[in-house]
C-alpha cells in the first residue's frame, strides 16, 4: 500500500513592495492622506508561486482587516499567474488623526499555510477624521437681544473641533 503526501515547507516571498497617496491625479507621498484620497500598495512577489493569497490590514483608516491583494491581471489562487501585485482603497470618513503613522501590514499566505508579513513603506500619515462645529450663535452686540439693523455690531460664535491647525470663517456676503 502506498500513498502520496504533499509537503509545501517554503513561505511566499515579497521582493518588493510600495505605497503611494493619490489625490485626484496626483501622487502626493509624503503628505497627509485625507478622505477620498486613494491609497495604493503595489509590489511584486520574489518568484512565482500559483497558491498565494495576499491581504492587507486596513481596519485603522476604516477598510477591512483582510482586504483582499489582487494579483496584476486578475490571475487568483491557486492559479495565479504573474509576481505583480496592486490594490486601492478610497479613504473614508473615520477616526484616524494626522499625528499617528499608519504602517499597511501586508499578509501572503499560500493554500498550506505558510506565511509572512511585511510593512508597505512608505509609512503614511491618514487623518480621516473631519473637524466638527457645534454650538453656533449669532448675537446683536450693540442691542442685545434685538433685531440687528444697519451700524449694528455683530458676534458669531461656533465651538470648533479637530481642526488641527486648519482655520474657520464665516461667509457674511448674504447680509449686504
Amino acid at each position: 500500500v502506498s500513498n502520496s503526501l504533499r509537503i509545501d515547507t517554503i513561505p511566499p516571498e515579497i521582493a518588493d513592495l510600495n505605497v503611494k497617496v493619490i489625490r485626484g491625479t496626483t501622487d502626493i507621498t509624503g503628505d497627509i492622506a485625507i478622505i477620498s484620497d486613494i491609497i495604493e500598495i503595489s509590489g511584486n512577489m520574489a518568484t512565482l508561486m500559483p497558491d498565494v493569497i495576499l491581504t492587507a490590514n486596513l481596519s485603522d483608516i476604516g477598510g477591512s482587516a483582510n482586504h483582499n491583494i489582487p494579483f496584476v491581471g486578475g490571475s487568483t489562487a491557486p492559479n495565479v499567474t504573474t509576481t505583480s501585485f496592486r490594490t486601492t482603497f478610497a479613504i473614508p470618513k473615520g477616526v484616524s488623526e494626522n499625528s499617528i503613522t499608519r504602517e499597511f501590514v501586508i499578509t501572503a499566505k499560500d493554500l498550506a499555510g505558510n506565511l509572512i508579513t511585511k510593512a508597505a513603506i512608505p509609512p503614511v500619515f491618514v487623518d480621516n477624521l473631519p473637524p466638527t462645529i457645534s454650538g453656533g450663535n449669532v448675537a446683536n452686540v450693540s442691542r442685545p437681544g434685538l433685531i440687528a439693523r444697519h451700524g449694528d455690531q455683530i458676534a458669531i460664535s461656533a465651538a470648533v473641533g479637530s481642526l488641527d491647525g486648519g482655520s474657520v470663517y464665516v461667509d457674511l456676503r448674504d447680509l449686504g
